[in-house]
């Protein structure tokens, strides 16, 4: 189960790295499309957003089914009984300010800053 629901921030991180290069590969041919280097850019960030949120252990993120699996089973089901409030404290996280949430997901553009060498 870790591994299936480690597959998509896995593929986030991938896709964000393929574009990395897509961007690099725009700047070193000398090509100056602003719109395209824009594009590329922001397809790294969200991916790599992505990746950060999904890693979250709330359960309707893949951080949550990752986490489940190194339990012991006897916590398992402890937590897994809470399961079904954990899209209100999802919401909760994106929508009240200075949550926690917006810090963490602002790792996000260092890494792509450093996925597409600036």
């Amino acid at each position: 189960m870790a591994m299936v629901a480690a597959a998509g921030p896995i593929a986030n991180v991938v896709v964000a790295l393929v574009l990395a290069i897509v961007f690099r590969s725009i700047r070193i041919s000398g090509l100056r499309v602003d719109f395209v280097e824009a594009v590329v850019y922001y397809g790294v960030l969200y991916n790599f957003v992505l990746a950060i949120l999904n890693l979250i252990p709330i359960p309707p993120l893949d951080g949550y089914n990752v986490v489940l699996a190194f339990l012991p089973p006897r916590y398992a089901f402890t937590v897994q009984r809470y399961a079904q409030y954990g899209f209100f404290l999802l919401l909760l996280l994106i929508f009240i300010p200075g949550s926690p949430l917006g810090r963490l997901l602002g790792l996000a553009v260092p890494l792509a800053g450093l996925a597409i060498g600036a």
